[in-house]
């Protein structure tokens, strides 16, 4: 097997969420700056830690705004949310391989539990391990989370394969250690990702590169 690991990024990479993040997002810096921003206005949040998306748009009351923005996800716009298609075959079919799996994600650890381990369950289930921001000094695109997750799985450099649509989550992984395959189906700017191993147009071509056929980056 050529990789012993495979992790995932969440938002854009396993859930639809652009949509419906970037809505509560706008509720959110609306109620508390008083200034209202389009979707595509608030884009370059969009893969960086919620702390760090919110400041971006004048937001001061960080712990509130996050409380805000989750709140907002989840009551007004989570039923717009869904798995790509694809993913859960892929995860199941992954699992089966013997390959360790799990997530890092710029969500903390209570986001994570809302917006995506309680929704879907089966997915979650075949992603043990999991990294949030809780668990970093710092978050993508630094290459804390995936040295946290290397160090707790004991996984050695290159036998991650990190999957992700967005340049942050390039950043974290090649930086980390691992090497980093571009999700295509939800990347927003995949031609940010220049120095990406893999691009994936699905989920589904995971699997062809576990299997050692070749996948052009």
């Amino acid at each position: 097997m050529k990789y012993q690991h495979v992790v995932f990024d969440i938002d854009g990479t396993l859930t639809d969420t652009y949509g419906p993040v970037m809505k509560a997002l706008s509720d959110t810096v609306f109620d508390l700056t008083g200034t209202r921003y389009a979707a595509d206005a608030l884009r370059p949040s969009f893969g960086r830690p919620g702390a760090e998306g919110l400041r971006m748009f004048g937001v001061t009351e960080i712990e509130k705004g996050l409380y805000l923005w989750n709140d907002y996800l989840t009551n007004r716009y989570f039923g717009e949310v869904t798995l790509f298609d694809g993913v859960l075959p892929t995860l199941k079919a992954l699992s089966e391989t013997g390959v360790s799996l799990g997530v890092i994600t710029s969500k903390t650890r209570a986001e994570y539990e809302a917006s995506f381990a309680q929704p879907y369950p089966e997915a979650a289930r075949l992603l043990p391990q999991v990294v949030t921001i809780d668990d970093t000094v710092r978050g993508k695109p630094d290459p804390d989370p995936m040295e946290a997750y290397r160090k707790r799985t004991g996984a050695g450099e290159g036998e991650v394969l990190f999957i992700g649509d967005t340049v942050y989550d390039m950043s974290c992984g090649l930086s980390g250690g691992a090497d980093f395959g571009l999700a295509l189906w939800g990347s927003m700017d995949p031609e940010t990702v220049t120095r990406a191993t893999y691009r994936f147009r699905t989920p589904e071509e995971i699997l062809d590169v576990l299997r050692g056929n070749d996948v052009n980056a």
